[in-house]
């Protein structure tokens, strides 16, 4: 989550985000796309007016911890 009052649109976290999950609006605010999100935190870390704080949905959270899981899974004898 963009907290836009402390935004002051560095572009810092647009650079950061793996994932480019991160964009300008068209009123030129910043905004995370909570689908293409990994919740990694690199957005969270670079901002320095600490202006991006983590928050999780219970859809996000489920969809984070199946990724998990399916990578753990990888590797073991039986698994694809």
């Amino acid at each position: 989550m963009i907290l836009e009052h402390r935004c002051r649109n560095c572009g810092g976290c647009l650079e950061k985000c793996p994932e480019k999950a991160i964009r300008r609006t068209d009123r030129d605010v910043c905004q995370i796309d909570e689908e293409l999100c990994s919740h990694c935190g690199l957005c969270v870390e670079i901002c320095q007016l600490q202006a991006i704080k983590k928050s999780f949905s219970i859809s996000t959270f489920l969809k984070s911890l199946g990724d998990t899981l399916e990578e753990r899974g990888k590797g073991y004898a039986g698994n694809n």
